[in-house]
């Protein structure tokens, strides 16, 4: 089990690696993707790891091997970054969003910026999800820092637990409103209702609508919308045309998913959607949903598995050619065990921390 650090407690008194995010709240895809899932994958390989969150302090680095440091960009991270360069500690900035957007943040956004840009000239290595994104920090921060690719891995039932410490929510949340009309198929978005900062989200799915009307003039289909923002919601989609809104839950997320046709997933491919990890794509895959989708990079690996661009095609092949729709599945389910198995990423990250190697996890882009 992760070691969470208690809220007296400084300095870790092992050989370990020490994980900072600014509130550790499972709630948030980057905390576990980014940070809770890898903490556990090196806790099972024999790396022990301690997460600490928002003022608490690694004091004196007794013992750390190395800091990661994920998505946090406070000046208390800063000051951090520079105590664990003097004591020769290494560090590792994690980034999985292109925060250089100009609302990202809000009236934060130059602070945001400027301390990352900060800790990222004292790190020995910045981690990020996708080559997209790697090439906007590159842009940013010059040669000189690795940056590594590590991508998300397959979310699973074990690690939402484990997550949520054992509490990942109730599964009969993630229920629809209404049952589907027998026979109808079931569509399925999920996601970040979005930010003033990105056309992602909510906004995004509302592209498609006519796409999906158009397959529902002459198939019976229902759409479901699992989101956390209902008015939202209601001011987007459901004028556009009939579906359910779900209220997003950890597992109940997962049962609406695995219970899908299809899941679809569009992309605005503005500067914040384009570089986006694939955590959606592969999550459904894994679920045995196949995937309609905007092609963007980081799902070119998922490329010969998934329909990409066209959504109205793409929806009714997959309702109506099952051997399609399991070749597809067979193939994403390959692809998901090489590239995004949690074993894959405790090996990337394994390889990072190497004292001997910074280039020996993922993808160094220079």
């Amino acid at each position: 089990m992760i070691h969470k650090a208690d809220k007296t407690e400084s300095t870790p008194d092992t050989d370990i690696v020490a994980w900072k995010v600014n509130l550790l709240d499972a709630g948030l895809a980057s905390v576990r993707y980014r940070c809770i899932y890898p903490a556990y994958a090196l806790e099972q390989a024999g790396q022990p790891s301690r997460i600490f969150e928002r003022d608490q302090t690694v004091s004196a680095f007794s013992g750390i091997r190395a800091l990661v440091l994920v998505k946090t960009f406070e000046d208390r991270d800063v000051r951090l970054a520079e105590e664990a360069r003097r004591n020769g500690v290494q560090l590792v900035f994690d980034l999985c969003d292109n925060i250089f957007v100009s609302e990202y943040g809000g009236h934060r956004h130059a602070l945001i910026t400027g301390n990352f840009l900060e800790i990222a000239s004292l790190s020995s290595a910045i981690t990020t999800t996708s080559e997209a994104l790697s090439d906007v920090i590159r842009s940013r921060i010059g040669p000189g820092v690795p940056i590594v690719v590590i991508p998300d891995p397959v979310e699973t039932r074990e690690l939402l637990t484990i997550s949520f410490n054992g509490s990942a929510g109730n599964p009969n949340q993630g229920r629809v409103a209404r049952s589907s009309p027998t026979g109808a198929k079931t569509l399925v978005w999920f996601g970040n209702s979005g930010s003033p900062h990105g056309d992602y989200g909510l906004r995004s799915l509302r592209s498609i609508t006519p796409a999906i009307a158009a397959v529902g003039r002459n198939v019976d289909i229902n759409l479901v919308v699992v989101s956390n923002d209902r008015r939202m919601f209601e001011e987007l989609i459901a004028p556009a045309l009939p579906a359910d809104y779900v209220e997003w839950n950890p597992l109940g997320c997962l049962d609406v998913i695995a219970r899908s046709d299809v899941c679809l997933l569009p992309n605005s491919r503005d500067a914040f959607s384009l570089v986006k990890s694939a955590n959606r794509a592969i999550l459904s895959l894994s679920l045995g949903t196949p995937v309609v989708a905007t092609l963007v990079p980081a799902l070119e690996p998922l490329r010969t598995c998934v329909f990409a661009d066209d959504f109205e095609a793409g929806i009714r092949t997959y309702l109506a050619d099952p051997d399609r729709r399991r070749r597809d599945l067979d193939r994403a389910r390959k692809i998901l065990e090489q590239r995004y198995s949690l074993n894959v990423i405790r090996d990337a990250w394994l390889g990072l921390l190497d004292a001997s190697s910074h280039r020996g996890a993922g993808r160094a882009c220079e």
